[in-house]
């Protein structure tokens, strides 16, 4: 996820990322900065990446300055975790047309 994170700062014409099915572990925060600059990608599939807590922190930290994704897939992540940061991020986000959260066990609290 480091690697692909640092590729993601500068690159202008990939608009659709799906890294389904893979583990950030230590890479989730480099990853998750690459969003900070990153301004051509649109759909972001994240389904069963397994993030940590931080990591999903982190990322969704770096997704509100972000002003392209308009797809987000986070099924059967641990989302209802960082239930706090998640909504900060949806409050400020303008942007986002389709969110995927299946699987993530959100309750009605």
């Amino acid at each position: 996820f480091t690697q692909i994170g640092r590729a993601l700062k500068n690159h202008r014409y990939l608009e659709c990322l799906d890294i389904s099915v893979n583990c950030p572990g230590d890479g989730a925060r480099d990853f998750a900065e690459a969003f900070y600059f990153n301004r051509s990608l649109k759909t972001l599939v994240l389904y069963l990446c397994r993030f940590s807590s931080e990591g999903l922190d982190v990322l969704f930290e770096a997704l509100k300055q972000n002003d392209t994704l308009e797809d987000l897939d986070l099924s059967i992540n641990r989302v209802k975790e960082v239930m706090e940061s998640f909504l900060d991020y949806l409050e400020m986000n303008k942007t986002l047309l389709r969110l995927g959260l299946r699987d993530n066990f959100l309750d009605n609290d």
